[in-house]
Parts: C-alpha cells; structure tokens; sequence
C-alpha cells in the first residue's frame, strides 16, 4: 500500500474537518463545499486526507459553520478550558462530552483577523496554526469567552447568519442545561423556558425592524422583559431561589405561555390597515396574480383575503407586508 505524503498532523486535520461535517453539522459534502466556495470533489479531497488543508481554507470553514479554529488544528480546548477554569465556570467540571459540545463551537473568525495578513497564501493550516493563529485564537478567546465571535460584513449571506444564530442558540441551550441539573432542576425546564423567551423577544425585535406599530395591549406580554431590564434583582425563575420575592413573582406572572400566539404571531392586529394598502396596491392589472406568486398561492386565495372573506394566517401577513413594501416603493 502507497504511503500517504501528507503529514500526520495534517491527516488529523483532514479527520477533523470530516468529523465536523458529518458528526457536528450534519452536512452534505455539496451543501459544505458550495457554503464555502470551493468544488465538492476538493472537499472530498480533504476529507479523505489526499490533499492537506490550506490555511485560508479551514479558516473559511471554520467562520462559515462555527467550528473552533483551535480544534480544527489540535484536536482540543485548551485556551477554552484555561478560561472557563479562570472565570470560575462551572463547566470546567463538566463531563468531557459536554465541554466538546461546547467548545468545538468557539470559532474566534480568524480569517477576518489582520494576522492573516503575514501569512502566505497557500501555507498549510498546521503551519499557519502554529507560528500566528494560536497567540490570537488564546487572546480572543479570552476577550470573547461566553459566545463565538463573528464579524458580520456586507458580503456574508443568510447562510453564515443561519449558522451563527444555530451555534450560539445550541450554546446556550446547552449551559442552561448544565446549571438547571447542577441546581438540582429540571434540564428541560431550562431549554424550554428559554426557547419561548427568545422567540418572544424575537417577535417584538421582528416586527419594529418591519415598522409594525406595537399596540399597549400588545406590549403587555412583554411585563416580564421590562422586570428583568429594571428590577436589579429580578432573576428569571428556575435558576434560583435568590433575588427579590417580588420582581419574581412578577415575571413569573408574565411570562410568555407555551401555547401563546401560536397561530397569530402578534401581525394580525395590522391586518386591517394591511389590506387596505393591498387593495390599493392590487388594482392594476396582474398584480394580484403577481402577489399570489410572490405568496405560492391561489389566485382565488389572494381574491378572498382581500374581500375579507377569509383571514391569512400570521405568515402570509407577514409576506404580503413584504410585497406590498416593494410595490410602494417602486410607485414613489
């Protein structure tokens, strides 16, 4: 049997690489090499070790999919852990799987880091690792311990976004977790609770961004979210039984309900106004058809909604506001 050329240290690189896409992304080898701009067949190249990976490379794949640049390289922590350790975090403790789950999420985006500057194209990861990115990763890593750090730019696209909003919602999920068994608690009490506060502040954080106009009775299931913001010794229940009796009760009493607007994402109090600007906006010829394309529905579909014969659900409300924005963008 041939002997590989490539060093060892680069066929565990390669393994890495591979590991993240099969085991931590769950990716297809197209839906990876497309991501970060190069052909499948280069990534298959990689992945089975017949070619070493170029640092800019496994930099790009580590910003576009939130893999630690520090274990892609070494196959460990360490600068994670010795933080954690330093900062009194008590994952240090955590079983071995748990700090993986973890850390190998700590993408540091070096690829964005003026050190890249120095360092020649084409230069081997390992090599490129070694003599100028592990002094940064462990600076970084440093400043930016609780979550991985990516610079968002003009050129990145909603796949990055995707990712990183994945990655740190994983992550945090994961800590919550951690501390509601360390406390004694349930473990799904924590990720679930959490899960509808985020979507519930998401909610609200979407529709301003969209100019929705926030009704007072609409900022009612947004008590709990002022309470913590203002009463310093608030804290969100589960976690402990420390802080103010009150500003707890009071959260408690105002947080969102699992069940709550599940139907009606809290756009429907607009849909009046909405459909009044449809109309307008649907009066000439095509444009109905256009919208029902824009929407993937029924002609007849669009024809009741505007009649007020039937009521879109809290989606359509949201793709037609997109439409009907554009159609009176292009009219001024």
């Amino acid at each position: 049997m041939r002997k590989s050329k490539v060093p060892s240290r680069d066929i565990a690189i390669c393994q890495r690489l591979r590991h993240a896409r099969e085991e931590v992304l769950g990716i297809t080898q197209k839906t990876c090499a497309s991501q970060i701009g190069i052909d499948r067949s280069t990534l298959a190249n990689y992945e089975v070790a017949r070619t070493p990976v170029r640092y800019e490379i496994a930099l790009r794949f580590c910003r576009q999919f939130i893999i630690s640049e520090e274990w892609l390289a070494t196959g460990d922590c360490q600068s994670c852990l010795a933080v954690a350790k330093a900062k009194g975090i008590a994952l240090a403790d955590a079983p071995e799987l748990l700090k993986q789950k973890i850390f190998i999420r700590q993408c540091m985006d070096l690829v964005s880091d003026p050190a890249c500057l120095h360092i020649p194209t084409g230069t081997l990861f390992s090599l490129a690792y070694d003599s100028t990115l592990a002094a940064r990763y462990r600076r970084l890593v440093e400043l930016f311990w609780l979550l991985p750090m990516i610079k968002l730019t003009e050129a990145d696209k909603p796949d990055l976004a995707l990712n990183y909003l994945a990655a740190v919602n994983a992550r945090l999920c994961i800590l919550l977790s951690n501390e509601a068994l360390r406390l004694g608690a349930q473990e799904s009490d924590a990720w679930r609770l959490y899960t509808r506060l985020i979507i519930d502040v998401s909610q609200l954080i979407f529709r301003k961004m969209l100019s929705f106009q926030i009704s007072q009775n609409s900022l009612e299931r947004y008590r709990w979210l002022v309470e913590i913001a203002t009463n310093p010794n608030a804290v969100i229940p589960f976690l402990s039984d420390t802080g103010d009796a009150k500003g707890q009760e009071n959260i408690k009493n105002n947080l969102p309900k699992a069940e709550s607007d599940a139907k009606d994402v809290g756009v429907k109090a607009h849909l009046p106004q909405l459909l009044e600007r449809l109309k307008r906006a649907t009066v000439a010829s095509g444009s109905k058809s256009d919208l029902a394309d824009f929407l993937g529905v029924p002609l007849a579909s669009v024809s009741r909604w505007l009649s007020g014969d039937r009521e879109p659900g809290g989606e359509y409300v949201l793709q037609m506001l997109t439409w009907v924005e554009r159609q009176e963008r292009k009219t001024k």
